[in-house]
């Protein structure tokens, strides 16, 4: 049983790989049209170098990489992952890289605020933090974390599917897509997410149509038509439900918040 696992991580990471190098052909990172999301190939070992890690989640799928982050040393290879959760200075240096073989790794951008709200609506069971805890670690690739880089990698192949959210949702057309019946998708998509596929696209509407807000100046009625909603007054509705007060409101008191930390 061991053996078949370790063969069908192996293999998943072999196909993310021939994934990134598709879509990553020129040398260094490179943006993709999926918001937050960027590649990365190296073909050649390099000499250590100074960088700020800000927020992100990379996956490395071939090569290796040494990071000094003080006196810790990680190295990332074809088997790691490596999570930073606020910027940090470090000494970084690529040790194993091939124009036939390159480093290649998969990174996506952390909105850590985001990410602190949601853990904090919903049930997840977190440990207290350690006194010594770092803002950066390196762990093992598993099937759970390389099936949806797959997925992501598949949704660069239909980009009319990237903004997904804000088309309308059938959960029978899900289930069939995933040869699944439709309490059994229920079934693994909470215990997934901890919400079912409706809860979950609503609470996306909403965090995205708040960035648009937030970020790019739009009113509510445009963020709302935006991301899929047909009635503003349905969107207001909703949205006062889950953030505690009216879309302008909140907005106003987030840039209040921002400029008093700033």
């Amino acid at each position: 049983m061991q053996d078949r696992n370790e063969s069908r991580i192996a293999g998943m990471r072999a196909e993310l790989a021939n994934k990134i190098a598709a879509h990553c052909a020129v040398e260094g990172p490179q943006a993709t049209a999926i918001p937050g999301l960027g590649l990365s190939r190296r073909s050649y070992p390099s000499a250590c170098a100074s960088a700020t890690y800000e927020p992100t989640l990379i996956v490395f799928v071939q090569g290796e990489k040494r990071i000094n982050l003080g006196k810790t040393i990680l190295m990332c290879d074809e088997s790691t992952f490596l999570l930073t959760s606020v910027d940090l200075p470090v000494v970084s240096q690529i040790v194993k890289a091939t124009v036939e073989e390159p480093m290649l790794g998969l990174v996506l951008k952390l909105d850590m605020p985001l990410v602190r709200e949601i853990l904090s609506q919903q049930e997840f069971h977190r440990d207290e933090e350690a006194a010594d805890a770092r803002g950066m670690t390196a762990g093992v690739t598993f099937p759970e974390l390389l099936d949806p880089c797959l997925r992501l990698m598949d949704l660069l192949d239909a980009p009319q599917d990237i903004p997904n959210y804000a088309k309308p949702l059938r959960v029978e057309e899900l289930a069939a897509m995933a040869r699944m019946g439709v309490s059994t998708l229920h079934h693994q998509f909470r215990s997934l997410t901890a919400m079912s596929p409706l809860q979950y696209q609503k609470q996306l509407r909403l965090h995205v149509a708040r960035e648009r807000m937030l970020n790019d100046g739009l009113d509510a009625a445009s963020a709302a038509f935006e991301v899929g909603y047909e009635s503003a007054s349905q969107f207001n509705r909703e949205y006062s439900r889950f953030f505690g007060q009216p879309p302008m409101r909140d907005v106003k008191a987030r840039r209040n918040a921002e400029s008093l930390a700033s």
